[in-house]
């Protein structure tokens, strides 16, 4: 088995990493830069994982050192900051951005460079949150409609794989970011997507149509405030479902899901620190009671540390 010397000075990931490497690589770890040194020229590695920040220096220190005594060992750094901050670090072989999923971090460790195959809405779903990126796109399959709305679009992924019940079905995607529009407009071209530049937790104004299905995938978990704040969302979205029509979508929960793991625990935190989620107040019962307010026939699932939501347009 492949050899991995990991630099971290957090025992929690460490734990975390180690679980994630497991059967796949021998793991050593060191907490300091000092500590990895003399593994270093103790042991060959095939890889080396280090944090940028170490306690008594930093991890492009490390890499130097890895590539003057084991240069045919795979140069990996990891941290919490933008990529961009390390962009003319030329003794990394890859970056890996904290928090950093199963996947992400084994073809960090092992792939020739070159892009990932892996689409980052499907490693955070999987990995971090427990719950196969497949059953989403099953999910997908049984509400999407003929005219459908996405709020808050995320990669694109699952209505790029997602079947629709007709050939050329109307989509409309909405998001703040119109980059993040532009985008997942040309990852599903073929459909010829509309866009819409809005903020959801805001009346919408735009000259919406009725719609068969309305989705809010990756959007609540993201949203400021308790769940029961981000109740505007429905009702900003109600207005543009036919009767009939489904709202659903899924959703990272904050409360009642500690028991999916250590991973999800430190992942879940770290992006609440960082401000990319807001969930740690979200729970299902909670998610079930603004469901409720809004349409009929509420329900909520959970699958790992996800839950899927979904009602209907009352008559």
């Amino acid at each position: 088995m492949k050899r991995v010397l990991l630099v971290e000075a957090d025992a929690e990931v460490v734990h975390a990493v180690c679980h994630a490497l497991g059967g796949h690589f021998d793991v050593d770890v060191a907490g300091t830069a000092r500590i990895a040194e003399a593994l270093l020229r103790q042991h060959a590695y095939d890889a080396v994982l280090t944090d940028f920040e170490l306690p008594d220096g930093d991890g492009i220190w490390v890499l130097e050192r890895c590539r003057d005594l084991r240069p045919r060992a795979r140069r990996v750094l990891t941290s919490a900051q933008d990529a961009h901050r390390f962009a003319g670090v030329r003794v990394m072989q890859r970056f890996v951005q904290k928090p950093a999923a199963a996947g992400t971090l084994l073809h960090a460790l092992e792939a020739s460079r070159g892009s990932s195959i892996y689409d980052p809405e499907i490693l955070r779903f999987a990995l971090l949150f427990s719950c196969p990126a497949r059953r989403i796109v099953h999910f997908y399959d049984r509400h999407v409609s003929d005219r459908h709305l996405e709020a808050g679009i995320g990669t694109g992924y699952f209505l790029d794989r997602c079947r629709f019940p007709v050939a050329t079905p109307e989509i409309h995607l909405l998001d703040l970011d119109p980059a993040r529009l532009d985008r997942a407009s040309r990852r599903l071209r073929r459909y010829r997507p509309i866009t819409h530049c809005w903020n959801v937790l805001e009346p919408i104004e735009e000259p919406l149509p009725p719609f068969g299905s309305i989705a809010a995938t990756n959007l609540l978990h993201r949203l400021p405030g308790t769940m029961l704040e981000k109740e505007v969302v429905l009702r900003n979205l109600r207005p543009f479902l036919r009767e009939g029509g489904t709202f659903f979508g899924v959703t990272v929960l904050g409360e009642g899901v500690e028991g999916t793991g250590a991973l999800y625990r430190w992942a879940n935190r770290l992006y609440n620190r960082k401000s990319i989620f807001s969930n740690l107040r979200d729970n299902a019962a909670d998610l079930e009671r603004i469901l409720a307010a809004s349409f009929a026939e509420p329900s909520v699932e959970i699958v790992g540390s996800v839950a899927f939501f979904r009602g209907t347009a009352r008559g």
